[in-house]
């Protein structure tokens, strides 16, 4: 029991900070293909 009550502590813990992921996500994504594309 104490498992399943910690996942769903850190799942909401993770939903909470959703936005924050997408925004660090697309920012490493942009900065993968503008390296990508200053390469070549």
């Amino acid at each position: 029991m104490q498992t399943i009550a910690t996942e769903t502590r850190r799942i909401a813990f993770l939903m909470s900070l959703n936005w924050d992921r997408v925004a660090a996500i697309g920012v490493l994504y942009a900065s993968l293909c503008f390296a990508g594309w200053m390469a070549g």
